[in-house]
Parts: structure tokens; C-alpha cells; sequence
């Protein structure tokens, strides 16, 4: 605000030696303007500046409680993320686990068991379990209530963060809350339990449904990646998320094989009716068998097992083997030269197995 200069007469200059007037009696002799005495100016400059400083208060005020409703809201969201839109909510799940801790002294152990061992899920009720406390004066359980928050960021920091990070992700590829308390555990056990990807390949491949969910779960976990990886707060280093990835490509090469190895089952179903092997058990089985190196009495005992009796279907096992072993990614071989004496065990095996046939009168190894 601008302060107009006050229009003073032509005033005789005082001497030296006489005192400067007043304000009161400099105000008498001014004469009044369009805005006002040049003391109502200043009274009125005042009050815009208490006027401002009030609201500049108050905005600071709405924007610091706004920010904490945010805050609150962005918590339930995470939680319906994470639980799905069936569940109780945040705020009853958060009661729910203040009533159960009231008449002990709570401990991490029993904070997890009550958020289902999930990290995540015990990170965001703790939160908000600690707000409600607060907001409610009950200062002692708040204080308790960040002790578990602290103990549980120090032990299962990584997990909780993981959790976070891929509940968006995980959230849009199902409804079930079953669903995606699975694929978080399968995410925990891999980038938080440095889990190998032959050993994740084979959680993959032991779930419920694993022929028809693994190509779906693969894609679902690689969503997941990414948003970790551009999160703000990684759950683990860039290098292991990208090795994690990494895996997840070349696992993608499995859901081939998966379909594969039903064929080639399939098959040998109607050549040895006894067979009671489903396609993810016997990848499973094969995968082992590659990963600490495929000598040839193991792959002699897996072709009788498929085969059954007859050579005419073992060979036939084993040709339909062969292409399947070449096409396993080298990263599922315990190395280069593990994959180059298994291939050249199944050859032995098939021209032993072809002499014997030809030959039935010389032996048989079968």
C-alpha cells in the first residue's frame, strides 16, 4: 500500500536552537487530503498489516491441516491397495489393532500377526493406528504405537517398502485380496529374499493353478519392478532390480516351455497310460535337473518314468526332450558346460536306446 506525501505549507525554517515540533502539532498544521492525515495513513497501513499477517496465518493453517487430511487420505488409499475395496477399511482396521494391543505391551511379533504377516499392511495400520491416538489425546499409546512403527522400518524396512511401491501394480491386475497377498509374497521372497530366479521360477511353477497363472504372474511382477525401480524410495538397489528383470525376461521363456512340455505330455499319455505328471510338476523336475547338471542315469531314470516300458516310447520321450533343452535360457543351467554334457548324455542315451531296439537280443539297459 502506497502512503501519499502529506501537502505541508510553506513553513518559516525554525533556528537552529529550537526543537523540532511534535507529531501531534506537525498533524494539527497539516491540512487533510483526498487520503486522509498522514496519521490515519499509518493507522490504516497497521491494520492491512495485521489483516495480512491473520490471513497469511489462517492459509498456513488450512495448508498445514489440509496437508495432514491429505495425508489421511492418501494412507486409506494405500490400504484399499493393498487389501482391496471389500475390506473393513483403513480407520476399523486400525481400532481394531489399537484394541487388541490396549491391555499388553505390544510387540512386533504380535503387530504382524495381526496384519497377516504382511509388512506393508502392518507399516500403514501402525500409521494410522498412531494418528488416531494421537488425535484422540491418548499420548502413551502414541508414543508406543511409533515405537512398533520404528522397530518394524529397522527389521522389515525393505518389505514394507516393497509392499508400497508395488500395491498400484498389483492392485490393477486383480480384485482378489488373495491374489495380491500372493504376488506380494512371491515379490518379498524375490527381491527382499535375493530369491534366485531358478528358485522363483519354481514358487511360480508350485502355485495353485501355476500352468494358467504363470504367464500372467510373470507380467504382473515385471509391472511391479518398474514401479520400484521409479519410486522415490527403491525397496532395494537399482542393480538387483534390474538383475531381478532381467530374470523375469528370460522366465518368460519357461511359459513356452510350460506349454510345451503338456504337448509333449499329452502325448506320452497315450503312449503310456500309467503316466500321472502334470506339466508344471515335470518342469519343475527338469529345471532341478538342469540347475545342478543332468547326468545320464537321471535322465536314463526320468525317460523310463515318462516312457514306460517300451523303448519305441522312451526314444519318443526323448526326441521330444531334446528341443526343450536347447530352448532352456543358459541362466536356468548351472552353466554353459553343465547344458553341453546334458545334451550330449540325452544323445548317448538315444543312440544306446535305438541300438537296443534294432538289436532287442544284446541287452537292454531299460
Amino acid at each position: 500500500m502506497k502512503i501519499a506525501a502529506p501537502n505541508i505549507p510553506h513553513v518559516q525554517q525554525p533556528a537552529p536552537a529550537t526543537p523540532v515540533k511534535s507529531a501531534a502539532l506537525l498533524a494539527q498544521s497539516t491540512p487533510p487530503t483526498n487520503q486522509g492525515t498522514a496519521t490515519q495513513q499509518v493507522t490504516r497501513f497497521a491494520s492491512a498489516l495485521i489483516q495480512q499477517s491473520r490471513t497469511l496465518s489462517q492459509r498456513d493453517l488450512m495448508a498445514s491441516t489440509n496437508a495432514l487430511q491429505s495425508k489421511a487420505v492418501k494412507l486409506g488409499e494405500l490400504y484399499q491397495l493393498l487389501m482391496g475395496s471389500q475390506d473393513k477399511g483403513l480407520d476399523s482396521a486400525a481400532r481394531e489393532l489399537r484394541k487388541q494391543l490396549k491391555n499388553q505391551t505390544p510387540t512386533l511379533a504380535q503387530v504382524l500377526a495381526l496384519s497377516g504377516d504382511d509388512a506393508a499392511k502392518a507399516h500403514v495400520m501402525l500409521q494410522a493406528a498412531s494418528r488416531q491416538a494421537y488425535n484422540e489425546g491418548a499420548s502413551g499409546e502414541h508414543v508406543s504405537l511409533n515405537q512398533q512403527l520404528k522397530l518394524l522400518r529397522r527389521e522389515h524396512g525393505n518389505k514394507a517398502q516393497a509392499g508400497i511401491n508395488t500395491a498400484r501394480a498389483f492392485a490393477k491386475s486383480s480384485l482378489n485380496p488373495r491374489r495380491r497377498q500372493t504376488l506380494r509374497d512371491l515379490y518379498y521372497s524375490g527381491v527382499v529374499g535375493q530369491q534366485s530366479i531358478s528358485g522363483l521360477i519354481d514358487t511360480l511353477l508350485g502355485q495353485d493353478e501355476g500352468e494358467r497363472q504363470f504367464a500372467p504372474t510373470l507380467r504382473d511382477l515385471r509391472g511391479a519392478i518398474a514401479d520400484d525401480l521409479a519410486a522415490l524410495s527403491p525397496s532395494s538397489t537399482q542393480q538387483q532390480l534390474r538383475n531381478l528383470m532381467h530374470g523375469l525376461n528370460t522366465a518368460r521363456h519357461v511359459a513356452t516351455l510350460l506349454q510345451t512340455s503338456e504337448h509333449l505330455l499329452g502325448r506320452m499319455r497315450g503312449k503310456n497310460p500309467a503316466l500321472q505328471l502334470n506339466a508344471p510338476t515335470f518342469l519343475k523336475h527338469l529345471l532341478t535337473l538342469s540347475g545342478k547338471g543332468m547326468n545320464l542315469h537321471e535322465t536314463l531314470q526320468l525317460t523310463q518314468f515318462v516312457g514306460g516300458k517300451h523303448l519305441k516310447h522312451q526314444l519318443a520321450f526323448l526326441n521330444g526332450l531334446r528341443p526343450m533343452l536347447q530352448q532352456l535360457p543358459i541362466l536356468l543351467w548351472r552353466d554353459l558346460k553343465a547344458r553341453q554334457t546334458a545334451l550330449g548324455n540325452l544323445l548317448t542315451l538315444m543312440a544306446e536306446l535305438t541300438r537296443q531296439e534294432q538289436n532287442p537280443t544284446q541287452g537292454n539297459t531299460a
